[in-house]
């Protein structure tokens, strides 16, 4: 037994430098990936200068560390014992009941613990209905330029899966104490502002509203309020806006997207015990529609809207302002430090709709700063006339970009439209639609021209004039 115990040591010991000279004569690597671990230090190269001066024995060691095999074998054993016995995680994630991972955050919002105000505090409510009055005021100057504001409160896994919150959280609160998202929710039912309140009817899904594996709504339940949002905006808007429809449902036994993101950073060897759905999404235009341009603003479950609504229907303008750090488009994402930086004159002459996420969690943030910014730029608003065509100086001194469904657009800080899109795509769009069951051959005929139009553009981008008007 001793024997075997040495024998045992001296292998788990040598194991690394085995591995690594094995690795080096085959060129195979004896390890496993690492989910979420991204940054790579690049192995030393060996000089005399770097040894004499102790550089390379320290970037070397900074190497070894991260890249000796099999360390990430090592660290997924580690892990799966952690969270099989302990209910604890590598990565401070919250280990509850069954399993159930969450984030401090929406506990402690939930629960008014560690720093999360209590609702029934004069201060609390006071700083509530002063951010509910500003989104009054956005709603009524929006309505000025026929723009509508929607907000949309998203869940609390902490809410939805309650009975799974560790015993030692409960213990901390108070049971009379109300969460913020309670308290605003009423603040919302007593306005005038379309909105979903996401955790009212939370027991009629039929599918998960959230997995264990999560700590984001389950597909369905992000799927279902895009299309709920969609639905009671054609209703208070009085538009032909084009809806999305929910398709059959897929089933299956691997995550969709974001429903096991916190689980697969936990590095644990256990596979996933649980059945994930999402819906087949349709487009659902009216056959005379009104086009649909919408700024989502809030947090990552707003990031669900943005890249459902631009791939189901993308030939609708989306914009995606995520906190007060970035601004994403179908372009792609530009960081930015402050609302000063964005020209959001230009972000209103693009959308007919401000959707504004109001997440659990985050609701003492109070839009980080949005509602405030988007209410000093609507103060000398001035819309493009006509919306979709501006003048645009065609001598930038650089290559010029071109969308299969966008038209033209200089490359500057911001975006510059010719046309909310091109003027042969709806044409080809709406024949394709009336042809047959599919308009295969239009849809085909359609985008055929469409290859062309973008290509005659590019080759005579360079003898355009210095200005369009």
């Amino acid at each position: 037994m001793k024997r075997g115990l040495i024998l045992l040591f001296l292998a788990i010991l040598f194991l690394p430098s085995i591995l690594g000279l094995a690795s080096n004569v085959t060129g195979e690597i004896y390890d496993v990936e690492l989910v979420g671990y991204t940054d790579k230090i690049e192995k030393p190269d060996f000089s005399l200068s770097t040894v004499m001066s102790g550089e390379f024995q320290t970037n070397y060691a900074a190497w070894y560390q991260e890249n000796f095999q099999p360390r990430g074998s090592f660290i997924r054993n580690y892990s799966t014992i952690l969270y099989n016995l302990f209910h604890l995680s590598t990565n401070n994630r919250i280990i509850g009941r069954n399993k159930d991972i969450f984030e401090s955050g929406y506990i402690n919002a939930e629960l008014c613990i560690n720093g999360s105000s209590d609702f029934l505090q004069i201060e609390s409510q006071t700083a509530a209905q002063l951010y509910m009055e500003k989104l009054e005021v956005l709603q009524s100057e929006l309505e000025k330029y026929g723009k509508t504001l929607y907000i949309v409160m998203t869940p609390s896994k902490a809410d939805f899966h309650s009975e799974n919150i560790p015993n030692k959280y409960i213990a901390m609160s108070n049971p009379s104490a109300v969460p913020g998202q309670e308290y605003f929710a009423d603040l919302l039912n007593t306005s005038d502002i379309p909105h979903t309140i996401c955790f009212e009817g939370k027991d009629e899904h039929v599918y998960p509203t959230f997995y264990l594996t999560g700590i984001h709504w389950s597909r369905t339940f992000e799927q279902e309020t895009l299309v709920e949002i969609l639905n009671n905006l054609k209703i208070y808007a009085d538009k032909s806006y084009p809806t999305i429809t929910l398709g059959d449902v897929t089933a299956q036994d691997t995550p969709f997207w974001r429903d096991a993101d916190v689980y697969d950073l936990l590095n644990v060897w256990n596979p996933y015990t649980e059945t994930y759905y999402q819906y087949n999404m349709q487009a659902n235009y009216p056959e005379n529609y009104d086009s649909l341009g919408i700024l989502f603003q809030g947090t990552s479950f707003s990031i669900g809207f943005f890249e459902d609504y631009t791939f189901t229907m993308p030939f609708e303008t989306a914009i995606h302002i995520n906190r007060n750090q970035y601004i994403q488009t179908i372009s792609g994402i530009t960081p930015f430090s402050s609302f000063d930086e964005l020209n959001l004159s230009e972000v209103l002459d693009q959308i007919d709709v401000v959707v504004i996420e109001i997440l659990p969690a985050e609701l003492e943030s109070f839009g980080y700063g949005f509602v405030e910014a988007l209410l000093t730029t609507l103060e000398t608003y001035t819309p493009s006339t006509p919306p979709y065509l501006k003048s645009l100086d065609v001598a930038y001194p650089g290559e010029w970009n071109t969308l299969y469904f966008k038209g033209l657009y200089s490359r500057e800080s911001s975006h510059v439209w010719t046309t909310q899109q091109s003027q042969i795509t709806p044409i080809f769009l709406g024949l394709s639609r009336s042809f047959g069951a599919d308009g295969t051959f239009l849809s085909a005929l359609g985008f055929g021209i469409m290859f062309i139009f973008r290509w005659g553009v590019a080759v005579t981008e360079q003898h355009v004039p210095t200005s369009i008007c």
